[in-house]
């Protein structure tokens, strides 16, 4: 196997895709979240921006490690053909 740097545009890259990811699914969970809500018991989230927030940040938490941990790589990395490996 042969080792091969990866260039600061492709990380970049790479990262944005994971992050778009998880601001999209973020946002269509708690959207989710507040119909069932509010079609079942008729709660809702008094500020939504915080629900996606608190729900991105755990996401951006978890993400990396098991996505690196079960297939090798994220979905950005994948797109950018990146693979962690271990020495």
């Amino acid at each position: 196997m042969t080792e091969v740097k990866v260039s600061f545009a492709q990380s970049i890259i790479s990262t944005l895709i994971d992050q778009i990811i998880l601001g999209a699914g973020s946002t269509a969970l708690v959207y989710l979240i507040d119909f069932i809500l509010r079609k079942g018991p008729g709660l809702y989230f008094a500020d939504i921006f915080s629900a996606i927030f608190i729900v991105y940040v755990v996401a951006t938490l978890i993400y990396n490690s098991v996505m690196v941990a079960t297939k090798k790589a994220t979905v950005g990395q994948k797109l950018q053909q990146l693979m962690v490996v271990s020495k």
